[in-house]
């Protein structure tokens, strides 16, 4: 293979997907059923959508619930061997264009269908997707001031207190868990935590050994917070606290490794939110 070229099989882009839906063509995204762990069909027989489960292999599936799409990380951190792994869920891609294209309020271009047009549209096929990611450590969306939707004295950590079904101690809480850990990261957290700016959706592209150093990091953190918090009485959105942190600690991730000089090269690309990923349509010639 000609030096920095890659093939298909070294980049793998988990698509985090609960039923069947639209998906982009290329051999190197990867469907993934998550939270396949007991979901069966009425005749009791397992649900299968034609992905691969996040129930084989090592993995947590059992814990989606809490986790989300936590258990499609986990599952690739310990199944998937490739030089880039990266993540997007069935609704929001990566815009792999080179256009700047108008965000709503939440920083996504919002798009309607995933087909043969979309997919050309945002540059989702392997050519484009490859010339990009072969150049960068660490892919990302974009960098978002909350403060464009919460209020000019918003903080992340105000952001947090502000979700209806979600709890702000939890968030201390993970933080105090990190600190104990690696109290290396005190200063990141406390600048993001008290900053106004933020990448969100839990999507990313890394190169596999950042990609394992983060998990590696990451679901102790989890599983430290899970064993230590009661959370019996949370609602079903509530209950999800622990993939809502997750997205929190990417950020703080990122920033001390920006912050200590890692030399990671990083770039920011645009997320596309499809809001008919479960139909096709393709306009006439």
């Amino acid at each position: 293979m000609e030096e920095g070229k890659l093939s298909k099989k070294d980049i793998k882009i988990v698509i985090a997907a609960h039923k069947p839906y639209r998906m982009p063509e290329d051999t190197m995204y990867v469907p993934l059923h998550v939270g396949a762990e007991g979901k069966n069909n009425p005749d009791g027989t397992p649900l299968d959508l034609g992905y691969q489960k996040d129930n084989e292999g090592d993995n947590i599936s059992d814990l989606n619930p809490m986790y989300c799409e936590l258990t499609t990380q986990y599952w690739a951190w310990k199944n998937v061997d490739a030089d880039y792994i990266g993540f997007c869920h069935y609704r929001r891609y990566f815009d792999f264009s080179d256009v700047s294209r108008e965000e709503n309020a939440y920083g996504e271009v919002m798009g309607d269908y995933i087909n043969v047009v979309s997919q050309r549209e945002y540059m989702l096929e392997d050519v484009r997707v490859r010339e990009i990611v072969r150049n960068y450590d660490v892919i990302t969306t974009p960098v978002e001031d909350i403060r464009s939707y919460m209020g000019e004295n918003s903080t992340i950590r105000s952001q947090y207190d502000a979700a209806p079904k979600l709890f702000v101690e939890d968030l201390d809480r993970v933080i105090g868990i990190l600190v104990a850990r690696h109290p290396e990261y005190e200063q990141d957290a406390k600048a993001f935590l008290a900053g106004h700016t933020g990448r969100f959706c839990n999507m990313f592209i890394m190169k596999k050994q950042i990609f394992y150093d983060y998990c590696a990091w990451l679901f102790p953190l989890l599983e430290e917070f899970v064993a230590s918090a009661d959370m019996n009485l949370y609602s079903k959105e509530g209950l999800r606290t622990p993939g809502h942190l997750a997205e929190r600690l990417l950020n703080i991730y990122l920033l001390h490794h920006e912050r200590i000089g890692a030399g990671w090269k990083m770039k920011q690309l645009q997320c596309v939110h499809f809001t008919k990923p479960d139909r096709y349509y393709l306009p006439m010639a």
